[in-house]
């Protein structure tokens, strides 16, 4: 597997469709959307979290250098902040890397002792 440093990734590499492979919550908190989705899919500027319910709103992702150098992802619904989390991890397998396919695991922290592991097929 080949990490993806933190400082390279790009929005681009959030593109996409991707699937929940698992879930840790420290703090048995469920009343975020992103604490019961199946499937996350990025868009240019928005999002859809997918979970039996449809949520969808804006994202973004901004560099935050104060405290700890990671992504920092943030969503909205309806300009209202609902949720933040950093990337702690992007890896690729070596051969998705070598072909040049978008096939990528992710792992995010939320602010709220979430944290889910997601993975997209090219």
């Amino acid at each position: 597997m080949k990490n993806i440093g933190l400082h390279e990734i790009t929005e681009e590499h959030l593109l996409g469709e991707w699937h929940v492979e698992n879930r840790f919550n420290i703090t048995n908190d469920t009343s975020s959307i992103f604490s019961k989705n199946n499937r996350l899919i990025f868009e240019q500027n928005s999002y859809l979290a997918i979970n039996g319910l449809n949520v969808s709103g804006e994202w973004s992702v901004s560099m935050k250098t104060e405290l700890i150098y990671n992504p920092l992802l943030t969503f909205y619904v309806e300009k209202k902040l609902i949720a933040e989390a950093i990337i702690t991890r992007l890896i690729i397998s070596e051969e998705d890397y070598l072909n040049k396919k978008n096939a990528f695991v992710l792992t995010l922290y939320f602010t709220n002792g979430l944290e889910l592991i997601l993975n997209k097929k090219s």
